[in-house]
């Protein structure tokens, strides 16, 4: 209760909104992660490559790395091939995310 006599109740609302925002945020960034890591998984079986994925949200963004030695091979002649992984997997996420959409109409569009 206030000085004046009046209570105060949910002064902190907001912020247990913004932080529930954050968290489904989050969530979504998390999923997208695991499906574009997935997707390169695949890749690198197919290529027979030897190396590991390690996911991270930066930024309000997925990121999605490859760990390995020897990525020369996979970036390419000045980045060109870096650049067609990163387009085919960003169609193939849209792809994917879009099927989902149709799916249920409950996930927000992005």
């Amino acid at each position: 209760m206030s000085d004046n006599g009046v209570e105060e109740v949910g002064a902190a609302t907001g912020d247990s909104d913004d932080s529930a925002a954050e968290t489904d945020t989050n969530a979504m960034l998390i999923e997208e992660g695991d499906i574009a890591a997935d997707y390169l998984e695949r890749l690198l079986d197919i290529i027979d490559y030897d190396g590991d994925i390690d996911l991270d949200v930066e930024n309000d963004r997925a990121v999605v790395a490859i760990i390995g030695n020897d990525l020369q091979s996979l970036v390419g002649n000045r980045g060109y091939s870096m650049d067609e992984f990163e387009a085919w997997l960003a169609d193939a996420l849209v792809a994917v995310l879009l099927r989902r959409a149709d799916r249920d109409p409950q996930v927000p569009p992005r």
